[in-house]
């Protein structure tokens, strides 16, 4: 795969993950109230309106600039790599990967930054922790990249 399909995978990748989640957390904020619940199937899987001030869980809460900060930082290294990643290998499973941990930490970022929150809504059923799209998004492009490094090694 050349380097301008590579980069247009990323952005694609990018931008669903983006765009998909921007639009569920605003129906979450226009259409639930906080900790209000809708359980789906069979009660194992809630939305619910999360505003999470922090890391995952909550952590760190009462440092939001710092954690906004260290989030915009994160998405900065991480476009840096990607793009030195691409540039070298720019294969679909690299390029897809980083797409996906780029558009999940756009997302997130950007809510800590305009919100001073990150709106969370997923939740499961044996879970304390409340989770969205980009979350997911960011694990799935965290572990594509990784067997992509194994296989390249």
């Amino acid at each position: 795969m050349n380097k301008k399909q590579a980069i247009l995978n990323l952005g694609l990748s990018a931008v669903a993950i983006l765009a998909t989640d921007t639009c569920v957390k605003a129906y979450v904020e226009k259409s639930l109230k906080e900790s209000e619940k809708i359980e789906l199937l069979n009660r194992n899987l809630t939305i619910i309106k999360h505003h999470n001030k922090g890391l995952p869980m909550n952590a760190f809460d009462k440092h939001q600039k710092k954690v906004a900060l260290v989030s915009l930082i994160a998405l900065i290294l991480e476009s840096f790599y990607a793009g030195n990643s691409l540039s070298k290998k720019g294969s679909l499973l690299s390029s897809v990967a980083h797409g996906l941990i780029i558009g999940g930490a756009i997302s997130n970022t950007s809510d800590r930054i305009l919100r001073g929150y990150v709106v969370d809504y997923l939740s499961f059923k044996k879970s304390k922790a409340i989770y969205n799209i980009s979350d997911f998004a960011i694990i799935l492009g965290a572990v594509l990249a990784a067997i992509e490094e194994c296989r390249d090694n």
